[in-house]
């Protein structure tokens, strides 16, 4: 996974079946139940906020980003040093 791919789906240059594509090819499964997700860190730093989130919430209402998606992308956002958000409870504990 990308997190420039991630940036670009937030900022409305790439659509959500893109960012599908990026996050599908990002997770590998290994023995006794480990799961690593391989992600590409970007140079900057960027800031999200509510709007965002939903858009995530969004894209899989509108069956454009599988659901299971979600939790990668919620991991890479928490693993993320370029990803921040405003203190705001409610995105931590959405992005948690």
């Amino acid at each position: 996974m990308n997190e420039r791919t991630l940036k670009d789906f937030f900022l409305g240059r790439i659509s959500a079946k893109d960012l599908a594509s990026d996050v599908a090819g990002s997770v590998s499964h290994h023995p006794e139940n480990v799961t690593v997700v391989h992600i590409r860190d970007m140079d900057d730093s960027f800031v999200i906020n509510r709007p965002m989130a939903l858009s995530l919430c969004d894209a899989v209402l509108c069956d454009h980003l599988p659901s299971a998606m979600l939790a990668t992308i919620g991991f890479a956002l928490l693993a993320s040093d370029r990803f921040e958000w405003e203190e705001d409870d409610l995105l931590a504990n959405i992005i948690n």
